[in-house]
């Protein structure tokens, strides 16, 4: 099951050739979690973002499950070399690879534009926001990206 927290964005389904996934640290009730975004590499659409307290292949896999629901096929997805990837993806059948630089620049990009605007909150949010709230921070965010 899916938790309900990762994003529904309201991105249109499609074909999609190949996505990028990365993981960025955000502190969030004084707590270190983790950010999942996935991005379709030609179009630079936000297909998926989620807040999690670990960081692991399980998530790793949820996060990829359901951007898959935004996919027609089997796109080809490029993550960096986090040892989580590896198996969710493989459990998945997907192809994927292991990029450092190039293709993954859309998420990177994003990345970087988010960490400026949550430098604002000197990279954590407010003392008494919840996951839930900085995760409806996050799609408002993606909604106005």
């Amino acid at each position: 099951m899916v938790p309900a927290s990762i994003l529904p964005l309201r991105c249109k389904e499609g074909s999609r050739r190949v996505i990028t996934i990365n993981e960025s640290k955000i502190k969030i009730e004084g707590q270190w979690r983790y950010l999942w975004a996935a991005i379709d590499v030609d179009t630079w659409e936000v297909l998926a973002v989620w807040i999690t307290r670990g960081r692991s292949g399980l998530e790793a896999r949820m996060f990829i499950r359901e951007v898959l629901r935004k996919c027609r096929g089997r796109p080809r997805v490029l993550v960096d070399g986090g040892p989580w990837y590896r198996w969710a993806l493989d459990s998945l059948g997907l192809v994927w690879e292991h990029v450092t630089f190039g293709e993954r620049n859309p998420v990177e990009q994003w990345f970087g534009v988010l960490k400026q605007r949550i430098k604002r909150f000197y990279k954590r949010w407010p003392h008494n926001a919840t996951i839930v709230q900085a995760q409806w921070w996050i799609e408002s965010f993606v909604a106005l990206y």
